[in-house]
């Protein structure tokens, strides 16, 4: 008698926590969705971010490096971008294509969890277009090293700008051009993990 009174006493422990179970199912399924969601709006605003940075002339190892650095920068600062820093996809697309557009969206998401750090946490670091043939290094941004960037000085763009602290994307673009991958043209300014 014992034992069936134990039997039974397991079984309706078994049945009541059925719903226990599907809630918690439930729970972690809408966390899930809300976390996709999450992801994808950041990626679309990564994907902006670049768009609004992008130039004609760049390899496609040169957008690798740029949405690396705009991931990195946007996750440790969302704040500091302004709608001035974005381009949405039908300004894009009307004004490079709908394929370049495809080619952005697809290396953001293919991308995304790829960010600079330095002592294993995620950092923010300055770009440019153009430096003054040189970076310099910073305090404020132990992971970036001093470098040369001769091919600055030879772009009909240049100007005298001062001491640069950053990643100089022409730069970045004729290393790639020569061949470099985008891992081994940030590691041109970048002293850390990628």
């Amino acid at each position: 008698m014992k034992k069936k009174f134990i039997g039974i006493l397991l079984l309706i422990a078994a049945m009541a926590s059925i719903p226990l179970i599907t809630v918690k199912n439930n729970a972690y399924a809408d966390a899930k969705e809300v976390f996709a969601d999450s992801s994808i709006n950041e990626n679309k605003s990564i994907t902006e971010l670049v768009a609004a940075n992008y130039r004609d002339e760049y390899t496609d190892e040169t957008i690798k490096t740029l949405v690396i650095i705009l991931n990195s920068n946007y996750k440790t600062k969302k704040n500091k971008f302004s709608d001035k820093d974005f381009l949405n996809k039908e300004n894009f697309i009307k004004k490079h294509g709908e394929d370049k557009y495809s080619f952005l969206e697809k290396t953001v998401n293919e991308f995304s969890e790829k960010t600079i750090k330095y002592k294993k946490k995620t950092v923010y670091t300055p770009l440019f277009y153009l430096s003054d043939g040189y970076t310099m290094k910073s305090e404020n941004y132990p992971q970036l090293k001093g470098c040369a960037c001769p091919w600055d000085k030879l772009n009909n763009k240049f100007e005298e700008c001062g001491n640069t602290i950053g990643i100089s994307m022409n730069t970045i673009n004729q290393l790639c051009k020569k061949g470099a991958s985008y891992k081994e043209a940030l590691k041109w300014f970048v002293n850390c993990k990628i």
